[in-house]
């Protein structure tokens, strides 16, 4: 397969002081045109409902972090970033100084599930597995049950996929905050250039011996 780089596909990427000072009108404008421009139709409306009711949440969180974390304000966020071999985007992804906060949104869930869980941890490992960036950095996993009460205490980070943590509706702020307290210990750090970094999508054996029977 050919390499693709994130910074030309995700469909919007702001460092975190620009995306919480940027309006959620322009934020789901830019949304808007990519999923048109993608051609999209199926997903456009109601991927623009969901969209202008999460980004104003997720700018209240992050004020809030880069209120208690003032270096976080040069944190990377990307939205509807691509994984071409799921067939599939991110959500939200923020990079953090050592660590790849890879999120599954769920607007309006009450619960968390393990279907979603699973969804979730597969966008990790796909990161570590194909995206040049995220090769031997820590890697978190996030579900965000937008109405859900409670989420999962977090108390540590290792290299490479960690464990799936569960985000409440007030967890996103202090789970950032935690990371970025705890992550100085990691080793290794998030490259400056993670976003031109290559993600080549390349099959599996299975894949390509079934797509090769087939053709």
């Amino acid at each position: 397969s050919s390499d693709v780089c994130s910074s030309d596909l995700a469909y919007v990427t702001r460092t975190l002081r620009e995306f919480v000072s940027e309006s959620p009108d322009v934020l789901s404008g830019e949304l808007n045109r990519a999923y048109a421009r993608d051609g999209f139709a199926s997903q456009y409306t109601s991927q623009t409902r969901a969209w202008g009711t999460s980004i104003p949440a997720m700018q209240d969180h992050l004020r809030t972090l880069q209120a208690n974390v003032e270096s976080a304000g040069d944190w990377r966020v990307l939205l509807e970033l691509p994984l071409y071999r799921l067939r599939r985007r991110i959500d939200f992804l923020v990079l953090t100084r050592s660590t790849v906060v890879v999120i599954e949104l769920k607007v309006g869930a009450q619960t968390f599930t393990s279907t979603d869980e699973r969804q979730v941890e597969e966008y990790a490992l796909d990161l570590r597995d194909f995206h040049a960036g995220s090769d031997g950095v820590a890697i978190l996993p996030c579900l965000w049950a937008t109405e859900a009460d409670h989420g999962q205490a977090y108390t540590r980070l290792s290299v490479g996929v960690n464990p799936v943590h569960r985000i409440g509706k007030q967890g996103l702020a202090p789970l950032l905050q935690h990371v970025a307290n705890i992550e100085a210990a990691l080793p290794t750090q998030v490259a400056e250039d993670w976003e031109s970094a290559p993600y080549r999508p390349v099959p599996t054996v299975i894949q390509a011996a079934t797509t090769l029977f087939a053709d």
